[in-house]
């Protein structure tokens, strides 16, 4: 999957959860078909391989316990969005709320600017006027009736909304609670390739420990939370603007009927981009409440590393007997380029 491919898997995926439209639920073939058939995690030996094995079930780690240290960093600033001393939705914000709305309003030739620049002459005293916003894109830039009713709704939407998340206290300081200690959301990484040198050295004690290849549940406490990671170097952070836009892609979805593909997706990106310097990972994610023990996890393969301690194969090889899954033995670098394995049971 390319990075658009995985928005719209995302997207696909929360509008299912939510009652689809019809034809939304003509896509969900291709979305299920999306979903990675098996997928693999490198571990190292430690005191809970056996116990995650032998019970079949995945660990959701927390968040602030990821690789990457640069990982599902989240901003909490609202002064970003809204100047609470005078009341008034800045400019900035007015730029971001209509690159969102552009995206889905056929505009005919207008241009982002002109559209910006209705929505900045038409804020009297913080808010939105809702007339004036009517007669400059009538009479200014002859849009027809059926452009300023969708603007409009958008516009009165975000109006009554932004205020109400900028000023609750409450949901400011949960969401900093769980944006800062990043301990209330757990993550599980998996990734769709088993021959990845790097990740052979870095997570499997360099080739001393192994790659479990998991047939993939269908269930839906797996599926529904299954995501792909986005790589790449520039993305948005802030919860507030995150959640501003999903509300604003929900109002459109709604307003469509579904006929409008809308970023569903954008609150789920906050966990799943990455920095593209890790994209040979091709990681997928299951994203849960933290420290839970997600099952059952059905094991296919075990693929153990060339330099594995003769105790830890043979350990492995005995549980496989009764968990009657395949192990693999890494074959010792021979000059290949090639990872090539020998079947050991």
């Amino acid at each position: 999957m390319d990075n658009n491919e995985k928005k719209e898997y995302l997207n696909s995926q929360i509008a299912l959860q939510s009652p689809a439209f019809f034809c939304e639920l003509v896509n969900k073939d291709k979305y299920l078909n999306s979903i990675p058939k098996v997928l693999y995690k490198y571990r190292k030996f430690d005191e809970f391989t056996f116990d995650m094995i032998e019970n079949s079930y995945v660990y959701l780690a927390p968040a602030g316990k990821l690789d990457d240290p640069f990982d599902c960093l989240t901003a909490t600033d609202s002064n970003e969005i809204y100047d609470n001393k005078n009341l008034t939705i800045k400019n900035d914000m007015i730029d971001y709320i209509f690159d969102i709305v552009n995206n889905h309003n056929n505009s005919g030739e207008k241009s982002e600017d002109e559209l910006k620049d209705i929505a900045k002459r038409t804020i009297v005293n913080g808010k939105i006027d809702s007339n004036l916003v009517k007669k400059k894109m009538q009479n200014t830039f002859n849009y027809s009736d059926e452009q300023v009713d969708f603007m409009l709704s958008i516009l009165e939407g975000i109006d009554n909304m932004i205020p109400n998340i900028t000023d609750d206290k409450k949901f400011k300081s949960f969401l900093k609670k769980l944006v800062l200690s990043k301990e209330k959301v757990g993550v599980c990484s998996f990734t769709t390739n088993k021959d990845n040198k790097p990740m052979w050295s870095l997570y499997t004690d360099v080739y001393k420990g192994y790659c479990i290849e998991y047939v993939t549940p269908k269930r839906k406490n797996v599926v529904n939370n299954l995501c792909p990671v986005i790589y790449s170097k520039e993305f948005e952070n802030n919860i507030f603007k995150t959640l501003i836009e999903f509300a604003i892609e929900t109002m459109i979805r709604y307003m469509s009927e579904g006929k409008m593909t809308t970023n569903m997706g954008c609150f789920t990106q906050l966990l799943c981009t990455k920095d593209s310097d890790w994209s040979s990972q091709d990681e997928w994610r299951l994203i849960g409440k933290a420290k839970k023990k997600c099952k059952p996890f059905k094991i296919k393969s075990v693929y153990l590393g060339f330099d594995v301690s003769e105790e830890n194969q043979n350990d492995m090889l005995e549980i496989a007997k009764n968990k009657h899954f395949k192990v693999f033995k890494m074959n010792r670098p021979n000059g290949s380029k090639i990872i090539t394995y020998k079947k050991l049971n």
